[in-house]
């Protein structure tokens, strides 16, 4: 964990600064724009900014306390005894209300392809 976190250090002060003291050079721009579009992957946002479809995303579990892949529940799935919970995980074999996660999310990021790792 201690390489990825210096890792994501010299990306950042990269972003922030440049590999000269000046700031950016034209060269390495299009670099920069690639590690902040990195960072918005890894970076936790509040969940009053998640997508409000059923696009796939990651919550931190409360109880299980790992990442989990959930969707909203757009109401396909309903208790007839209680409020119908707000998430779906991803494989759809599971339920949960607001109450079970941290309130904040993350992207998901795209599947791999096929013939690719």
């Amino acid at each position: 964990m201690t390489a990825a976190r210096e890792a994501l250090e010299r990306l950042t002060k990269w972003r922030d600064t440049g590999d000269d003291q000046g700031g950016y050079t034209a060269g390495n721009r299009a670099f920069a724009n690639d590690v902040i579009s990195l960072l918005a992957l890894l970076e936790w946002r509040p969940i009053s900014e998640a997508p409000k479809d059923r696009t796939t995303i990651v919550r931190w579990h409360k109880l299980w306390k790992c990442p989990v892949a959930v969707e909203r529940n757009d109401g396909r799935f309903v208790y007839p005894f209680a409020d119908a919970p707000e998430w779906v995980s991803a494989g759809q074999d599971k339920l949960w209300p607001e109450e079970a996660f941290l309130p904040f999310w993350k992207p998901a990021g795209a599947a791999p392809q096929e013939d690719k790792p």
